[in-house]
């Protein structure tokens, strides 16, 4: 009965070994994953703040680009503009003349 008694001691002792070791990788689990949690998480972080700055840059040439193509056209279409006044000023200044020397007689 002592030899039972001895062996149901062992198992007992055995057994909680094996329950504080299972407990213990357990624990060191949960660490490493709470560890490779936080590092995926700031690489995503990381990550999508490379694409933010990324993106903003992309954006920033391309109105860079859009406004010098504007500013461009706008010199483009003030050149012609000009270019149209002074071709037809001197006929505008004739005829505007003419009708004032008919109506108000010759300066």
């Amino acid at each position: 009965m002592k030899d039972v008694i001895f062996e149901i001691i062992a198992v007992e002792d055995s057994i909680e070994h094996d329950r504080l070791e299972l407990t213990e990788k357990l624990q060191q689990m949960k660490e490493t994953n709470q560890t490779k949690y936080e590092e995926r998480e700031h690489q995503l972080q990381q990550d999508l703040s490379d694409k933010l700055k990324n993106f903003e840059a992309e954006q920033n040439k391309a109105l860079s680009e859009r406004a010098a193509l504007s500013e461009k056209r706008l010199e483009e279409v003030s050149a012609h503009l000009l270019e149209r006044f002074e071709t037809n000023k001197q006929p505008v200044v004739s005829t505007l003349l003419k009708e004032v020397e008919s109506i108000y007689g010759h300066f």
